[in-house]
C-alpha cells in the first residue's frame, strides 16, 4: 500500500506533504503556545514537497491478526524541512475590518515544530497511535 505521494526527479525523489495536515498541526501547536490570535500562520510557507530519504516498508499487525505492509521513514532519518517566514502579508479584504497579527519568530517556528513533533506528531496512520513523532535538531 502506498501512503507517500512520491515525485521522481532523475534519480532524485520527492515527497509531497499533507499541507493540509501540516496546516493543523502548527495551529494547534501556535494555539497552545497561546499565540493565536496574535500570530497567523498564513505568514508561514511550507514546502509543496521535501527531499524523500530512503523509504522502508513497515508491517503492521491489526487486532485482527491481518497484517498489512506500509512505507515509512526508518527511525534516526534526518529529513530537511524548509519553511519561510513571510515579513507581511499579502493585502486580503476583510470588509474593513483590521486584523491585527504578526509574523512568528524564528524561535516560535522551532517550538511549533518541537510541539508538533513532540506532541502532535504527523502519520496518514494517525498520530494519536504515536506514528509522525520528530526531533527538531537544528534551525538555520
Amino acid at each position: 500500500m502506498r501512503i507517500f505521494d512520491i515525485n521522481h526527479v532523475g534519480d532524485k525523489k520527492f515527497f509531497k506533504i499533507d499541507t493540509p495536515q501540516w496546516r493543523w498541526a502548527i495551529r494547534e501547536a501556535f494555539d497552545s503556545m497561546g499565540l493565536i490570535p496574535a500570530v497567523d500562520i498564513d505568514y508561514l510557507r511550507l514546502p509543496a514537497e521535501i527531499a524523500a530519504p530512503t523509504i522502508r516498508t513497515y508491517k503492521r499487525t491489526w487486532e485482527s491478526r491481518s497484517e498489512e505492509s506500509f512505507e515509512c521513514f526508518q527511525a534516526g532519518t534526518v529529513i530537511t524541512f524548509p519553511v519561510f517566514i513571510l515579513a507581511e502579508l499579502e493585502q486580503r479584504n476583510f470588509n474593513g475590518i483590521q486584523i491585527n497579527s504578526r509574523p512568528p519568530t524564528k524561535e516560535e517556528v522551532k517550538e511549533c515544530f518541537t510541539i508538533i513533533g513532540e506532541s502532535i506528531g504527523l502519520s496518514p496512520w494517525g498520530s494519536k497511535f504515536g506514528y509522525g513523532r520528530f526531533i527538531v535538531e537544528e534551525v538555520e
